[in-house]
């Protein structure tokens, strides 16, 4: 099952406007971006995830996340950000490599993302599902998505759904 999220998460992320979409929800939100996958995943089968499955989902992954994902994805922006190190072509290579990490310790965050039980509180389509936990998850965090990204990522389910 993390392996369906996984190539789902590869899918979905696979184009531009989505990849903005979800950078827009992680650094104008806060947001977790592996945990609104997830919420889009379990959309495609018309699940629509509860309030307080959404707060266990974070905290399933919150430990992980904080000790890693989060300290690989800030090093990896300060080395793109600001030269640190004499030979620029060696900084870059590290920040590559370094990258290649962060996206495995998102592949492992997924994994305990999938594993988590949460049950359906409704369904509906992909879409109304879809729109539906991301609301659910923006009541989370205390926030308003910006519409444009609830709608470019509704457009990009509604795709490969």
């Amino acid at each position: 099952m993390a392996d369906d999220l996984w190539n789902f998460s590869l899918r979905f992320y696979a184009d531009a406007d989505v990849q903005r979409a979800c950078l827009a929800l992680q650094d104008a939100h806060g947001a977790d971006v592996n945990i609104a996958l997830c919420l889009l995943w379990h959309a495609t089968r018309g699940a629509i995830i509860g309030d307080d499955d959404v707060a266990a989902l974070d905290a399933a992954v919150r430990p992980w996340r904080e000790a890693t994902v989060v300290p690989l994805r800030a090093r990896r922006r300060a080395l793109k950000e600001t030269v640190l190190f004499p030979d620029g072509e060696a900084q870059e290579a590290f920040r590559t490599r370094l990258k290649k990490v962060e996206l495995e310790a998102e592949r492992l965050e997924q994994h305990i993302l999938s594993a988590a039980t949460v049950a359906a509180s409704a369904r509906a389509g992909p879409e109304t599902a879809g729109r539906a936990n991301l609301a659910a998850y923006a009541r989370f965090l205390r926030s308003d998505f910006t519409p444009g990204i609830v709608d470019t990522l509704a457009a990009r389910l509604l795709a490969i759904a």
